[in-house]
């Protein structure tokens, strides 16, 4: 494969952006060793540290989104259990706006 300039990195720095964040995440190394070999060795270290970064705020994205339904669980139960919205806002850290959505969520399903 012929190695790009320069100039064609940003643009090959951008697509790998793109794909990374859109592909499955079985696929993410291979199409990170198709960057790596379209690349001066110079710049494989960029490539490197772009997939790393992609690879952590992905990590970072699951944690957050399990957390997010680990509250949303949690409040649920305390719900179930007759607790006052106010208190379960005190606990759980949401507002209580988002403790009486929840509330509505559940007695519409």
């Amino acid at each position: 494969m012929q190695k790009l300039g320069k100039e064609s990195f940003t643009l090959l720095e951008a697509a790998l952006y793109y794909i990374l964040e859109n592909a499955e995440s079985n696929q993410a190394d291979s199409v990170v060793q198709i960057f790596v070999d379209a690349v001066s060795k110079e710049d494989r270290g960029k490539i490197m540290t772009i997939a790393n970064s992609l690879r952590q705020e992905g990590l970072e994205q699951g944690m957050q989104q399990g957390m997010q339904k680990g509250i949303y669980s949690v409040t649920s139960n305390m719900l179930d259990k007759g607790m006052d919205v106010l208190e379960i806002s005190s606990i759980t850290g949401l507002s209580a706006i988002e403790v009486v959505k929840i509330k509505s969520e559940k007695k519409s399903h």
